[in-house]
């Protein structure tokens, strides 16, 4: 599995807390927790990226279509939607117009080269870049 950076970590547990059903479980028990796929992709769907791109995205982090997901493949979610948005704001067209088209040729570039890497900007959903701040422990 990928390597996260810290903000990453934070980000992206924060927000699949929010999803997760138990919302309030106690650290120790939360890394068991899954939540309803269906439940993640209409999450995904705020980081206003074309549907094409994000059926790619789901195809790399969830390769055998399970319903319910665990947080490492939400991480994977996140991780290469930050990419791609990051992609689509470059300017590089070539870059973006793969992107756009889709297919076989983007799920390479996701699974080859962005996959093991931090994105460039963590990913924004509703317009608004995931919280990443470290929580210190109170």
């Amino acid at each position: 599995s990928p390597a996260w950076s810290s903000e990453e970590s934070s980000a992206y547990s924060r927000a699949f807390k929010e999803l997760a059903p138990g919302n309030d479980a106690d650290e120790a028990g939360g890394a068991a927790e899954r939540v309803a796929a269906e439940k993640i992709a209409t999450f995904l769907r705020a980081s206003g990226l074309p549907r094409k791109v994000l059926k790619e995205i789901w195809l790399v982090a969830n390769p055998h279509t399970l319903q319910e997901l665990a947080l490492l493949e939400f991480s994977i979610c996140l991780r290469l939607v930050g990419h791609c948005q990051a992609v689509l704001t470059s300017g590089d067209c070539s870059a973006a117009e793969l992107l756009v088209e889709g297919g076989p040729a983007l799920k390479t570039l996701l699974e080859t080269d962005l996959l093991a890497k931090p994105p460039p900007v963590l990913a924004r959903f509703h317009g608004h870049v995931l919280d990443g701040s470290v929580n210190i422990a109170v």
